[in-house]
């Protein structure tokens, strides 16, 4: 059995996740990395995993977790679970895809309705999910913390993917671009993932942060975001990001003709 500490000094939690599955999770504590669990994955998984990165703001704590899985059936015989937290912001995290409430193929189990001490998970075999999740949410003294029964509830989601994700760029004091390593035909500059710190120090990320293990830049105070679509010799498409400040807006424009915006 495994345990993650949920207490107020975590910065954010990073999912390991592919076909519906979870392999691995990570809670952040400063500015400690995730590569240690994704080292921890079969090279198989190492391929093939989408890095979840959820960075918490100052003082906000787990309130709520769920576990949603899919109702059984004659074709369904088992289903994966998937963490879903909600904090004391008001902010939602799914450990996968986003599934919309009204979907009846799915259900949504509370593990607990009361900030978390601790997220437990069964350890798995070697290239297996994750099968089983519990809490110990400040326990009375002395008593065990357990993998509970639960009772089907609401889940209070909102109609947000995290596969679609998005963030304010206003009031934007830094910025982090995370790259994909690429190839020899594919150099290392395909954005995955973008992570952005605010004047109030909240922060947001889209797609894939892979905190200490991707290439990233940063730009403090950005005045201007650039994109340009790409298409590697494979097919595949991506894009390139940049974020300028001030003094080095007119060298990226000078450099990149009409192909950005």
């Amino acid at each position: 059995m495994r345990s993650i500490s949920l207490d107020q000094n975590i910065t954010g939690m990073t999912a390991f996740c592919t076909g519906g599955r979870i392999y691995g999770i990570y809670a952040h504590h400063g500015r400690s990395s995730a590569v240690d669990t994704y080292a921890r994955l079969t090279k198989r998984l190492q391929d093939q995993v989408v890095w979840l990165y959820f960075p918490l703001e100052p003082g906000e704590v787990v309130h709520n977790i769920f576990i949603r899985s899919r109702h059984q059936s004659p074709t369904i015989k088992s289903s994966n679970p998937i963490i879903v937290m909600h904090t004391s912001h008001g902010r939602l995290y799914t450990c996968e895809q986003y599934i919309e409430p009204s979907d009846s193929r799915y259900e949504y189990h509370r593990l607990c309705s009361r900030p978390v001490d601790q997220l437990l998970y069964r350890d798995p075999d070697l290239g297996q999910p994750i099968l089983y999740f519990g809490v110990d949410s400040y326990l009375a003294g002395g008593a065990e913390p357990a993998l509970e029964n639960l009772d089907s509830v609401d889940c209070p989601i909102h109609r947000e993917s995290i596969y679609y994700s998005h963030a304010s760029l206003e009031n934007v004091d830094s910025v982090q671009c995370f790259y994909d390593l690429g190839a020899e035909e594919q150099p290392a500059q395909w954005c995955i993932g973008i992570l952005l710190e605010y004047s109030n120090k909240h922060r947001a990320a889209l797609g894939q942060c892979r905190i200490g293990a991707s290439q990233r830049i940063q730009v403090t105070a950005p005045t201007e975001m650039h994109v340009k679509r790409v298409v590697d010799r494979s097919g595949l498409s991506g894009v390139i990001v940049r974020f300028t400040s001030s003094d080095t807006l007119e060298h990226l424009i000078s450099q990149a003709g009409n192909v950005w915006r």
